[in-house]
Formats: structure tokens, C-alpha cells, sequence
């Protein structure tokens, strides 16, 4: 029984901090690789569509669409902010 309500408790803990701390996807869990390898680059669509997902996850992200380039491939900009911003 006592196991029991310490497990709950702990369950419980780490939801509220879930709820607390906004978790955001790392370079490395998107991409499959740590940025700076040797031999491995991200594509411009990736780095487009982190972006986008970081934005989503985070009000300190701004993500923008701001026109196509010659090739029809998205311009953007995005703006990482702190949070006294």
C-alpha cells in the first residue's frame, strides 16, 4: 500500500512538472543525429520543419513565413527570444 502511494505521488510530481517546464524537442531527437558531425547535414526543409515544431512548442520561438525564394522554397525567419522578452 505505502509503495503504492509513493509511486502515485512520484507520477504525480512529474506531471505537474511536465505542466511547469515546457519540454522541447531537441536538435539531435528531430534530426536522428547531433548537429556538427562529421558527414551529416540538415537539409533546409528539416531545419524549416524544427523550426516550425520549435515555435509550436514554445512562446519564446516566433516562426514566420516570409515569401518563397526563386526555387519556390519557403523564406523564413524566426526569433528566439529569453524570457524577459
Amino acid at each position: 500500500m505505502r509503495r503504492s502511494l509513493n509511486y502515485a505521488i512520484l507520477v504525480l510530481l512529474f506531471f505537474i512538472q511536465s505542466l511547469l517546464f515546457v519540454q522541447v524537442t531537441s536538435p539531435e531527437q528531430f534530426l536522428g543525429f547531433m548537429p556538427g558531425t562529421d558527414r551529416k547535414l540538415a537539409d533546409m526543409h528539416q531545419i524549416y520543419q524544427y523550426f516550425k515544431l520549435l515555435s509550436e512548442q514554445s512562446d519564446r520561438v516566433r516562426f514566420q513565413e516570409i515569401d518563397k525564394t526563386t526555387e519556390g522554397n519557403p523564406f523564413f525567419a524566426v526569433i528566439i527570444t529569453s524570457e524577459e522578452d
